[in-house]
């Protein structure tokens, strides 16, 4: 039985192996519904006969769940401590991928979707939190987002074929393996520390709290390209008349791709400054769209999921970095898991409604929500070259 009130111990660390071990396993099921979100498309489609604007009506719920989640746990970690935060939430997302297994009604489960979501945000936003509470931050990171690549690549390569024979009971039924895993074997290990307020300082001027607007907008906006593409490639590989295998090898590829642009983004750091990364990925991503558009053959749909999924990755440690640099009491950083939640939920949301005239909607909302995004984490740059 999981003594989910465990004491709170004032000596646990959370530099230690096992407590950092622990954070990230949590943290990568917490987002694993969205990093698999193309094989989860794929096995509703093949399971229920839900439209294509269902299909991004269940995205939708579920990544709105995930902002939610991350908003609720800011509350939770104020109220309990981090082991038993991490393991109410993963029994309520355990028990929510359960009943999406059972379900069959469109609302029933748009409502599981939904309920695994929200506790998928407090997962990983517990263990993005927790993580910033260590000494090496830096490499913490790191390897959370390492993980959260490595897992994706694994899971979008294996679950295809497990999509074949079982539709949706066999990829809720992996990750509910997964989650009962982590929960009885590796939430021990998740320090029983409480919320430790972080000094006030200087605070946020007002510049600052403009600033970050300015960036989390942006982030909304990149997010929510994210969102819509991430939600409709299967279906466009699957109109293309690719099989579900060969779409999984494709998303498994970009994901590998988005591995190694995470590594470029760790080596250049800001050797190039943060405005002409940000701009490259958005140059990278817009050419995927096009070769994409014009459908040029499985070696041009594999091409566009390279592109789109390294300018992904390669654009966002500096999107995190240039709001860690306007934000100066750490407020607006808490609710950057919340704000990234938000654009994924509200890409598939909009796709939803374009995609029933086909999938042109689909690029276009891409391209201009990757160009506004750009435009506003650049006045951000330039603001802060005029105040230097």
């Amino acid at each position: 039985m999981i003594d989910i009130e465990t004491r709170p111990n004032a000596s646990d660390s959370p530099d230690t192996v096992s407590a950092v071990a622990s954070l990230i396993a949590v943290g990568v099921l917490g987002v694993a519904s969205f990093l698999v979100l193309p094989s989860i498309i794929l096995a509703v489609q093949k399971t229920f006969s839900f439209s294509e604007a269902q299909l991004g009506q269940v995205a939708t719920a579920q990544l709105i769940g995930l902002a939610l989640g991350s908003v609720a746990v800011v509350w939770l970690t104020k109220r309990l401590h981090w082991r038993a935060v991490a393991r109410w939430g993963l029994l309520v997302l355990l028990g929510a991928d359960v009943v999406s297994t059972l379900v069959s009604g469109f609302p029933e489960f748009l409502g599981a979707r939904f309920a695994s979501g929200f506790a998928g945000g407090i997962c990983v936003s517990l263990a993005s939190y927790g993580l910033g509470q260590t000494a090496r931050k830096d490499r913490n990171f790191s390897l959370f987002l390492g993980s959260q690549v490595a897992f994706a690549i694994a899971a979008n390569s294996g679950f295809p074929a497990i999509v074949e024979r079982l539709g949706v009971l066999g990829v809720f039924g992996a990750l509910v393996v997964l989650e009962t895993v982590v929960l009885l074997a590796l939430t021990s290990r998740v320090p029983a520390r409480r919320w430790i307020a972080q000094a006030e300082g200087a605070g946020n001027t007002r510049w600052n709290w403009l600033a970050s607007s300015f960036v989390l907008l942006g982030i909304v906006l990149f997010m929510t390209a994210i969102g819509a593409f991430w939600t409709y490639v299967a279906p466009i590989s699957m109109e293309a008349g690719y099989s579900a295998q060969q779409t999984g090898t494709a998303i498994s590829i970009g994901l590998m791709s988005a591995l190694a642009g995470s590594w470029a983004a760790s080596f250049l750091q800001d050797r190039m400054g943060r405005l002409l990364p940000i701009a490259a990925a958005t140059v990278l991503q817009t050419a995927a769209l096009v070769i994409l558009f014009v459908n040029a053959g499985y070696v041009g749909f594999v091409a566009g999921a390279v592109l789109f999924c390294f300018g992904w990755y390669f654009c966002l440690p500096y999107q995190f970095a240039l709001l860690a640099s306007v934000d100066q009491d750490g407020k607006p950083m808490m609710l950057l898991n919340a704000f990234a939640g938000l654009g994924s939920a509200i890409g598939p949301a909009i796709a939803a409604v374009l995609v029933q005239t086909g999938f042109t909607g689909v690029y276009v909302l891409c391209f201009t929500c990757l160009l506004l995004s750009h435009f506003s984490h650049g006045s951000v740059i330039i603001m802060q070259w005029k105040r230097a």
